[in-house]
C-alpha cells in the first residue's frame, strides 16, 4: 500500500518527468535524484512494515508504539494457546476478502447460561459442569483456563430449562487431536448431534446422513465453535467458515448441553443464549433492543470481523426505515475500574457508529454514539450470566 511519501514523491516524479529538457543530463540529473529517493523511501518503509495477525493487538500496539507502519493480514487471527497463528477459515476457507462470504452467524440476545471457569480453582472439574467418564480437568494456557479432556469422556452442561426453539451456543476450543460431539436433547449419547475436530473442522451428525465439513489440520490452534437453531433449522460455524447448512434438523430439545469428547481436546467457556425478535420489532415494541453480536478485542473498541453481520442487520433497518433515527449505546459490567469502563464503553460506541457510517454508508445524522459503562446494568452483575447480559450494544429509538 503506497504512503503518503511515497504519493508525494512520485507525484514529483511526473512533474519532472513532464516539465525536464528531454536530454541526457536532465536524466541523470534531477529525475534521477527525484527517483532515487522515492525508491530509497519506498524501500525504508517496506522494511519498516510491520505484518500483524488479524485481531493481534500486542503485535498492533507494538508496532504503532515504535512508529512503525502496520500491515493487516486478514488471513490470519491472533495466537492460540499453543503459540500459533491461527488460519482465519480453517479447512479450505481460504484468505483474503471473502473468507467471511457465508459467515451470517447472529448470538442470541438473552443469555440462558455462561460459563468461564474463572471462579473455578485450576486442576478441577467445574462445579457447574455434570462429571459423567473420563479424565477431564481444568488447566491454563495463556492465562486462560480450559477444560482439557485427557482421556475420553463424557460430561453435561445442565441449563435453568429446557432450550427454547431458536437459540445459539458459542465455545472456543483447541486440541492435538480428536473429535467432539455435542447434544442438545439432553443426552451425552445418540445418533443426531453437533460435531467438532481439532483440526477445525464440524458439523451436524444425524440417522440417514447429516452434513459436515473437514478441518485442514490446524491443530493446537484456538478455533471459535458457533452454533445457530432456529426451529428446524440449525447452522454450525468453525472460525470464519459455515461448515453445515441443515434445513430439516429437527432435533428434540432437552434441558442440558451434553458432550462426548475425544481425548487431546480443550474447550473454554460456554454461552448459550435465546434468539430473540428481529431489531426493528425489538426496537419498535420496546424504543430499545440490545445486541450481543458486536465483538470487540478483549479490552479494546477493535471491532472483530464476526461483528459484520449484525453491523449488517443494524445498517439495513436504517436504510429500509427513513424515519428512524437510532442511538448506540455501549455498557460494560462493573468489572474494573468504573472510569476505564466508562471510557472503553464510549470508544466502543463511537466505533459501532463509524463502522455504520464509514463502511456501510448510514447517514451520519441518523445515529448517535454514548458510552454508560456500567452505569445502567441489565441484571445484577453478581452471575456469570447478569455480567455477559451487561456486556452489550443497545440500540435506542431516537425522536
Amino acid at each position: 500500500m503506497a504512503t503518503d511519501s511515497f504519493r508525494r514523491g512520485l507525484s514529483a516524479l511526473v512533474l519532472i518527468a513532464i516539465c525536464a529538457p528531454d536530454d541526457a543530463a536532465a536524466q541523470g540529473g534531477v529525475l534521477g535524484r527525484v527517483k532515487r529517493r522515492v525508491e530509497d523511501n519506498v524501500g525504508r518503509q517496506a522494511e519498516r512494515m510491520v505484518d500483524c495477525a488479524m485481531g493481534d493487538q500486542t503485535c498492533i500496539d507494538k508496532a504503532r508504539a515504535e512508529g512503525k507502519p502496520v500491515k493487516i493480514d486478514s488471513t490470519r487471527t491472533a495466537p492460540g494457546p499453543g503459540g500459533d497463528v491461527v488460519t482465519t477459515g480453517g479447512g479450505g476457507g481460504g484468505g483474503g476478502s471473502d473468507v467471511w462470504a457465508n459467515y451470517d452467524f447472529v448470538p442470541g440476545s438473552r443469555t440462558i447460561f455462561v460459563e468461564d471457569f474463572k471462579n473455578d480453582q485450576i486442576g478441577n472439574f467445574p462445579r457447574r459442569y455434570e462429571f459423567q467418564t473420563g479424565n477431564i480437568e481444568l488447566v491454563t494456557f495463556r492465562e486462560r483456563p480450559w477444560l482439557r479432556v485427557t482421556s475420553t469422556g463424557r460430561f453435561a452442561v445442565p441449563l435453568p430449562a429446557v432450550l427454547p426453539a431458536r437459540y445459539t451456543i458459542e465455545m472456543d476450543y483447541w486440541g492435538t487431536g480428536g473429535e467432539c460431539w455435542m447434544y442438545t436433547d439432553g443426552t451425552t449419547d445418540g445418533d443426531t448431534h453437533f460435531l467438532f475436530d481439532a483440526a477445525g473442522g464440524g458439523g451436524i451428525g444425524r440417522p440417514g446422513g447429516g452434513a459436515s465439513t473437514r478441518g485442514d489440520g490446524g491443530q493446537n490452534l484456538t478455533h471459535q465453535l458457533r452454533i445457530l437453531v432456529d426451529g428446524s433449522y440449525a447452522k454450525v460455524f468453525v472460525d470464519a467458515r459455515r461448515v453445515a447448512n441443515v434445513p430439516n434438523f429437527a432435533i428434540q430439545n432437552g434441558n442440558r448441553v451434553g458432550f462426548y469428547c475425544d481425548g487431546g481436546l480443550a474447550l473454554g467457556g460456554i454461552r448459550v443464549a435465546e434468539s430473540g425478535r428481529k431489531l426493528y420489532d425489538a426496537l419498535t415494541a420496546d424504543g430499545r433492543v440490545a445486541t450481543q453480536g458486536i465483538y470487540f478485542d478483549t479490552g479494546s473498541d477493535r471491532i472483530r470481523p464476526e461483528s459484520a453481520p449484525t453491523l449488517k442487520e443494524i445498517a439495513a433497518m436504517i436504510a429500509e426505515h427513513r424515519g428512524l433515527r437510532v442511538g448506540i449505546e455501549g455498557h460494560t459490567d462493573d468489572v474494573g475500574v468504573a472510569a476505564a469502563n466508562l471510557d472503553l464503553s464510549k470508544r466502543r460506541a463511537d466505533a459501532v457508529k463509524a463502522y455504520l457510517v464509514g463502511t456501510l454508508r448510514v447517514d451520519v445524522s441518523r445515529v448517535e454514539a454514548s458510552g454508560l459503562g456500567s452505569t445502567k446494568p441489565a441484571q445484577p452483575n453478581t452471575t456469570a450470566e447478569g455480567r455477559q447480559t451487561n456486556r452489550r450494544v443497545e440500540l435506542v429509538k431516537l425522536p
